[in-house]
């Protein structure tokens, strides 16, 4: 090998191909991880990795309804998948065709292929994914619009709550038919996980209601 030959280690090299900052977080817009698709660099809204960027009830791209009655979001009786659907997937909308939101074989690809690190980047509390390729995102914890439980009339309250996460959540644009136990207008939306402590790690979950404000981490696909 001659001296002039580039070594697949050296880390100046890496940072150009990918465009890492000081903290190795990809500041591209288009992140190529090794999966099958392409992810966002940052939440639909945000303009770099550390942003919340807009929270969405599931369906409901203006992100601005806060109610927690179904009846209320453009998606009242939803088909099982809005990916790509220009009346409803919350990427699309906002950022235009082809950006869309993942579906949960996606999300799991995150999960199951993608070393997590827990971190603070730019005093943000979130996680690295690292892919099989070696290039990086960034998912910040954010805060997330939650129902409220009333005590005293046994019921949730009609307006929503804003408040910090201590775990990320990121949407699917797939639903969660509970193997057909729920009603259509119950489904739930499959959702990424990410929680910390000891052992850094991602999961996916099928049973959040559809009015909880959540961000969106838009594909792209190769």
């Amino acid at each position: 090998m001659s001296s002039s030959s580039t070594k697949v280690n050296d880390n100046t090299n890496i940072i150009s191909k990918f465009n890492w900052d000081n903290d190795g977080i990809c500041q591209d817009t288009i992140v190529d991880l090794g999966l099958s698709v392409n992810w966002a660099g940052w939440n639909i809204g945000a303009n770099s990795p550390d942003q919340e960027g807009t929270l969405f009830g599931w369906g409901d791209p203006s992100g601005k309804e806060r109610s927690i009655y179904s009846a209320k979001y453009p998606v009242k009786d939803p088909p099982m998948s809005i990916c790509g659907d220009s009346r409803y997937d919350m990427a699309m909308v906002n950022w235009g065709w082809p950006w869309r939101l993942p579906n949960r074989k996606e999300l799991d690809e995150l999960v199951s292929k993608c070393k997590w690190e827990e971190m603070y980047y730019h005093g943000i509390k979130g996680f690295k994914l690292t892919g099989p390729n070696g290039n990086t995102l960034f998912l910040p914890i954010t805060r997330s619009r939650t129902p409220i439980w009333d005590k005293d009339k046994q019921d949730y309250k009609d307006e929503l709550e804003t408040k910090q996460s201590s775990t990320g959540h990121y949407y699917s644009g797939e639903l969660n038919s509970n193997g057909g136990k729920w009603e259509p207008w119950d489904c739930r939306p499959y959702v990424l996980c990410c929680f910390g402590g000891s052992i850094a790690r991602g999961s996916v979950d099928g049973t959040t209601l559809r009015c909880t404000g959540y961000p969106v981490r838009a594909v792209y696909d190769k």
